[in-house]
């Protein structure tokens, strides 16, 4: 059995010393990416329904998932252990799951609801592998789905946007690297485990 597969061996600790990597993973965080992208897949609602719908998501989703985050803190681990991610992964994946139902009761728009079943594959997808092979890039994940989400959807319809997604997906995989986060392999298989995950979801959904 190799040492990816042993879950008692410590994850390195990151370096936040190398600061424009460090900004580049709080700029491009899978929290601050979260309200510009659902304000892309909603940009043909009407604006105060748009963010309405949002708010709504985030009333659901992030009081659980910041409660978690503060105990897995109490609990004296760090976020970018290993084993600390996966009652997060379980936390908003269940979240999820409520925010789902209560969209799909008051009707909200396709694409929002397509948007959640997208994360509700993805999130068991990335957990499966964070607890049997090794830890995987969350932020790798999330930007890879974002840009290839909004491609989906007619959002990345020039080469300029084209480019600026595949700007976004690189510098967050550069980023994580050379913050320590995480492997090139653990990088790769958030990307793959993320696009997996969208294109599956949206070619039903959509």
């Amino acid at each position: 059995m190799t040492n990816r597969f042993n879950r008692d061996i410590p994850d390195p600790i990151p370096d936040n010393t190398r600061r424009i990597a460090y900004w580049i993973g709080i700029i491009f965080h899978p929290f601050s990416l979260f309200v510009p992208a659902l304000l892309l897949v909603m940009r043909n609602e009407p604006f105060l329904e748009a963010v309405g719908w949002i708010a709504l998501i985030s009333l659901i989703t992030l009081p659980p998932i910041l409660t978690v985050l503060w105990w897995v803190q109490r609990n004296k681990r760090e976020v970018y252990q290993r084993t600390s991610r996966e009652p997060i992964y379980v936390t908003t994946w269940l979240s999820f799951w409520v925010a789902l139902f209560a969209l799909m009761i008051l009707d909200a728009p396709q694409r929002i609801i397509a948007t959640l079943i997208a994360g509700i594959v993805w999130l068991p997808l990335q957990l499966s592998v964070n607890y049997f092979y090794t830890k995987i890039s969350a932020h790798a994940g999330v930007s890879m789905g974002t840009v290839v989400g909004l491609y989906m959807m007619g959002e990345v319809d020039t080469i300029v946007k084209q480019l600026v997604g595949v700007f976004i997906i690189l510098s967050v995989g550069w980023a994580r690297f050379m913050t320590k986060n995480h492997t090139p392999e653990q990088i790769i298989l958030g990307w793959i485990v993320a696009a997996t995950a969208i294109v599956l979801t949206f070619s039903l959904a959509l």
